[in-house]
């Protein structure tokens, strides 16, 4: 049951991620290429403190597997084809990106992974703030409510396999997931 759980989570994920890559590409909506970066980061040190913990399974954090994959292909897709490139970082990714190197150099010298890993979700949950803020604050909804939407199923599919594994940080992932894409979708209907 759980392989089925982390099929479904993959491919709703590539799903969102393929419609959030079209719609960039046709500048409906227009993603930072900076924040994907950062965020980029965040998933490549989660997926690194959760793969040395002493339970890892890559069936367990599909999302975050998920994630280090399809991340990389927005990151491509905007570098490329969108016309929103900006390399500058606003205050909320000097924060993350801070923080994220404190987090690194943490569990590189106490080689608490499990505690590391939850540090990072924390960062993740952080930089999801910026967006909210432009949500309400920008006229327009620049995110799509479709893409969101299957990610936020994704995400839930994520947390069922991280609970059929019975594996704490899988499921802490995709639960951080589920919640702060819950959030971001009731302010795009909220705001629509």
């Amino acid at each position: 049951m759980k392989k089925v759980f982390a099929i479904i989570t993959l491919s709703l994920m590539a799903v969102a991620n393929i419609w959030y890559c079209y719609l960039a590409i046709k500048g409906v909506t227009h993603p930072t290429l900076m924040t994907w970066v950062m965020f980029f980061f965040a998933v490549v040190l989660s997926f690194s403190t959760y793969w040395s913990s002493k339970e890892h399974d890559l069936l367990n954090n599909v999302c975050n597997v998920g994630d280090l994959i399809l991340v990389l292909c927005v990151i491509i897709v905007i570098a490329f084809f969108s016309n929103n490139i900006r390399l500058s970082i606003n205050r909320t990714e000097v924060i993350c990106l801070s923080l994220s190197a404190v987090v690194f150099i943490f569990w590189r010298i106490t080689k608490t992974h499990e505690l590391s890993n939850i540090f990072i979700q924390i960062i993740m949950v952080i930089a999801y703030f910026p967006t909210f803020h432009q949500l309400i604050t920008v006229s327009g909804i620049s995110e799509s409510p479709i893409a969101w939407s299957v990610n936020w199923l994704s995400a839930l599919s994520g947390v069922i396999t991280g609970v059929l594994g019975k594996d704490k940080l899988a499921i802490i992932y995709s639960g951080r997931s589920f919640v702060m894409i819950t959030i971001l979708l009731i302010l795009i209907l909220k705001l629509t």
